[in-house]
């Protein structure tokens, strides 16, 4: 019997009509409260996401390990069909594929819009539930696999991303790693750990707890204890998955 390739085709999409996925949606049976309590309390599970699944958001990382877990499958590298083969190893005959969360984008043409004109078109996304992936542990082949890099941190790309720039350390209090204001962020040159500080004070910007524009009422009034917490535990989230020290 000749295996199929695991790939459902699309129908065309009728925007006239509500749009959602055209496809079957498969049962979907994780509990989400319970995997996002062991992501958050067990040691190790961002960092294995994000070693073996970073190419995926956060959510479909969880769903690509839960499935796993469920199923029995080694925890590994995983990618399409495709990208299997054309790396020499073959998908085994039999190996069901993974389950992902597929955003898809839509544009509604204006139907009275003048030629060239397309300032009253409407652009939208939906989601689709799509089986294309397969661990590295359902391939078989002679071929050495070598692991896709991580992507580093860059402090530069994450300063330019959020407006935030990186200025000079002037406080006088020398035990302090860093500090951040509504201009920025600033590092002291002898901070222990200087990555992990970094992005402790990014956080403290993104999080709307300094004079800027990310701060709202609300995280106006948060107190200074639980500030330093959220800020704290965004820098050892990010660098447990980037596997620095914070």
């Amino acid at each position: 019997m000749a295996y199929k390739k695991p790939f459902k085709k699309y129908e065309r999409i009728d925007f006239k009509k509500t749009v959602k996925p055209t496809v079957e949606v498969p049962e979907v049976k994780a509990d989400w409260g319970a995997l996002l309590q062991e992501a958050l309390t067990k040691p190790g599970v961002m960092a294995t996401c994000y070693r073996n699944f970073h190419n995926y958001s956060i959510g479909n990382q969880m769903f690509i390990l839960w499935q796993m877990q469920a199923r029995k499958i080694e925890i590994g590298p995983v990618n399409t069909f495709v990208r299997w083969a054309k790396l020499e190893r073959p998908v085994r005959k039999g190996e069901k594929a993974i389950t992902i969360c597929v955003p898809r984008t839509f544009t509604k043409k204006d139907k009275n819009a003048v030629d060239g004109d397309n300032s009253g078109d409407k652009h939208g996304m939906y989601f689709t539930w799509q089986r294309c992936l397969f661990a590295i542990s359902q391939t078989e082949g002679g071929a050495e696999y070598v692991p896709e890099p991580i992507p580093g941190f860059d402090v530069v790309r994450a300063l330019e991303s959020f407006n935030i720039t990186l200025g000079k350390f002037d406080s006088l209090n020398g035990n302090a790693q860093g500090y951040a204001n509504k201009d920025g962020i600033a590092l002291n040159p002898t901070a222990e750990h200087p990555m992990g500080t970094i992005i402790h004070e990014i956080a403290h910007v993104v999080l709307g707890h300094t004079d800027g524009g990310f701060q709202t009422d609300v995280t106006k009034a948060i107190p200074k204890h639980v500030k330093e917490l959220e800020a704290e535990a965004v820098s050892y989230i990010v660098g447990v998955s980037l596997g620095f020290s914070s």
